[in-house]
């Protein structure tokens, strides 16, 4: 069954405490200065707190880029838990080395870096607890001659059934104007609020 959170970062992050495991990893010595500078605009440790992050957990960092959010999972969910940090091609182009600079010297063991294309994501089955999907969620709609065309409805199939049993889906994206949809996806990557909640409510109707 897929659950999801979905709403204005700026509004609803920013209700919810911050636990005390994800304060620790914010503050971890270990983060790059390059990473602390981005804190302010992220607001990560309310997003994680709002996504509900715990030690232990299974985390999916869906599109993780160069990885800024998989760390914060990773020192959050600690040993006894893991994180799947996923790019597909075109990511992993646009971020360069950044991704092996992050993992290098096996500075953090419970991630485990996949690349895979969207059509093809492949993850055990009934696995994930969280699945976080940060300024990304609009890419699957957008339209461009070095990115593939997805199948919506194919990836939410493949990420339900990664997700366990009360597994949640966390997205956080720009807001496009209220009716708009999917049209301010290509010039302004942007997307509508209601088209995302629509989109993930059918899903949850249908039961998968």
């Amino acid at each position: 069954m897929l659950f999801f959170l979905f709403g204005c970062l700026a509004v609803t992050a920013s209700a919810a405490p911050v636990p005390e495991a994800i304060a620790a990893a914010v503050a971890h010595p270990a983060r790059s200065e390059e990473d602390r500078a981005r804190d302010a605009t992220r607001r990560a440790a309310e997003v994680l707190a709002f996504a509900g992050i715990e030690p232990g957990d299974v985390a999916l960092d869906l599109f993780a880029g160069g990885g800024y959010y998989s760390e914060l999972l990773a020192r959050t969910v600690g040993e006894s838990g893991r994180v799947w940090m996923h790019n597909n091609d075109a990511y992993v182009a646009f971020v360069g080395e950044a991704l092996t600079e992050r993992l290098t010297g096996d500075r953090l063991p419970n991630v485990v870096r996949t690349d895979q294309e969207i059509a093809d994501l492949e993850l055990p089955e009934n696995s994930i607890d969280v699945a976080l999907m940060v300024m990304s969620w609009h890419d699957l709609y957008w339209i461009s001659e070095n990115w593939p065309v997805y199948d919506v409805e194919d990836f939410l199939a493949r990420l339900t059934r990664a997700l366990a049993p009360g597994g949640t889906l966390v997205i956080v994206d720009h807001a496009a104007v209220d009716g708009s949809g999917i049209d301010a996806v290509d010039a302004l990557h942007r997307i509508d609020e209601a088209h995302v909640i629509a989109t993930l409510e059918a899903v949850v109707a249908r039961g998968e």
